[in-house]
């Protein structure tokens, strides 16, 4: 189960970073402090991908925390599986 899925970093990118999100830019900030629009967001699919690259190196049998990544990540579709693949590839023909 775990080296069935590939890591679409493309994506991972695209759900984490945003354009107004440098520091520097006073329209960015509030109070002195940066004003991040999708922190939340890009705090918990950091979790999420932290705890799937964590056990990835290690021997232990897949947990239900590690399970509710793969889950999560797999939706959110920064984890692509085989039969991903073979679905787009299907659609495109179609």
């Amino acid at each position: 189960m775990i080296n069935d899925y590939i890591i679409d970093f493309e994506r991972l990118n695209r759900l984490t970073v945003h354009e107004n999100d440098n520091p520097n830019v006073a329209s960015n900030t509030y109070n002195g402090s940066p004003n991040y629009c999708y922190s939340i967001t890009r705090g918990l699919i950091k979790e999420y991908m932290k705890i799937y690259m964590d056990h990835l190196g290690s021997r232990h049998e897949p947990d239900v925390k590690f399970q509710k990544a793969v889950e999560v990540l797999h939706w959110n579709k920064i984890l692509i599986s085989a039969a991903d693949i073979r679905d787009h590839k299907i659609d495109e023909l179609i």
